[in-house]
């Protein structure tokens, strides 16, 4: 049987944060495998455990709560996505002009070079009670989660637009796994139920029927824009990830900008991942070994 081990931090106790998730290891999927110090009002480093082993010495996933960026700072990178991907454009068939933007993709997941970043919500504007959270392979190519951040503060959704005083969250995921992002819709009126999950990556998510052509049926009964509901690019060294949390509709409800976060470090994007590609790589390339100094 699977245990949790909990343990108070004061310092946590006495943070506060808004719009970040308050169930510490609520949504993730149970395995042991990670360690996480999540939502300081919480107020708790959580520990996992499996069988009684505690397993976090190696974890594959670390993810912490930061102080936030400016306010200003956030509206500024949150602008930047909106003006690669505006409010009510078709997204699925973007070409990004913006100078500077590239590894742009709607279809993808992320390769970890071991180094930590952190990735900051900037933006929101949707209808949808929405969770965020981090999903990555393991050697087996099975499938791990675990939320981190939810758009509701005080069990109210929060003002649409631009964070305000918003936390930041630190993530490492273990050199070498493919990682990526998912949407957990859990009330939304154009989702087709109340526990839709996306992907980054298309092949994880069921196809979205609309009646728009983007996503009209074809020879094959599946839809054209089969699974898209994220943006990914590249811009100034940062990451930026955008996602869309609505199943139905016309083609100006697939912007892909519901909800917006921006990373402070350029993430290799794998393009279309094919089920080879999840596979961690067992071998990861190693720093270069530097040379010898030579003796006089």
């Amino acid at each position: 049987m699977k245990k949790f081990i909990y343990l108070a931090s004061a310092a946590l106790l006495a943070a506060a944060t808004s719009c970040s998730t308050d169930e510490g290891l609520a949504g993730g999927d149970g395995n042991g495998i990670a360690t996480f110090n999540l939502a300081p009002t919480r107020g708790a480093l959580v520990t996992a455990t499996s069988n009684g082993n505690t397993v976090d010495s190696d974890p594959i996933l670390t993810i912490n709560t930061v102080e936030g960026k400016s306010n200003e700072w956030t509206k500024q990178v949150g602008q930047i996505f909106t003006e690669v991907l505006p409010e009510e454009c078709d997204g699925l068939n973007a070409i990004p002009s913006t100078e500077g933007v590239d590894n742009f993709s709607t279809n993808f997941i992320y390769t970890s070079d071991g180094n930590p970043f952190t990735i900051y919500p900037v933006y929101s504007v949707t209808s949808g009670v929405n969770q965020i959270g981090v999903f990555y392979y393991d050697k087996h190519g099975q499938k791990h989660y675990q939320d981190f951040f939810d758009n509701q503060e005080d069990g109210k959704r929060c003002p649409w637009g631009y964070y305000s005083n918003q936390s930041g969250y630190r993530i490492t995921v273990k050199a070498g796994y493919k990682f990526g992002f998912y949407l957990r819709n859990t009330q939304n009126f154009g989702a087709q139920n109340n526990a839709s999950v996306f992907h980054s990556n298309a092949g994880e998510n069921a196809a979205s029927c609309s009646h728009e052509k983007h996503l009209s049926l074809g020879d094959s009964n599946e839809c054209l824009g089969k699974g898209i509901h994220a943006a990914t690019f590249h811009y100034e060294g940062r990451t930026y990830l955008g996602f869309e949390d609505w199943e139905y509709g016309n083609t100006i409800n697939f912007d892909l900008n519901d909800m917006i976060f921006v990373m402070d470090a350029e993430v290799k994007v794998n393009d279309k991942p094919t089920e080879e590609d999840v596979k961690p790589e067992p071998n990861p390339t190693p720093d270069p070994t530097p040379e010898p100094t030579p003796e006089p």
